[in-house]
């Protein structure tokens, strides 16, 4: 499986409610000191 990371900037939603949606397909989200997030994607195996 290919990997894919998805950086959002400037997002008029809160990381709160990104993660939100995002947690219904992907497994992991974070916020870094810069404002950005990241989503990844489940592993599939």
């Amino acid at each position: 499986m290919s990997k894919v990371t998805i950086i959002i900037e400037d997002s008029p939603l809160s990381v709160e409610d990104l993660e939100a949606m995002a947690k219904r397909i992907f497994a992991r989200v974070w916020n870094d000191k810069n404002g950005k997030v990241y989503i990844v994607p489940l592993d599939e195996d």
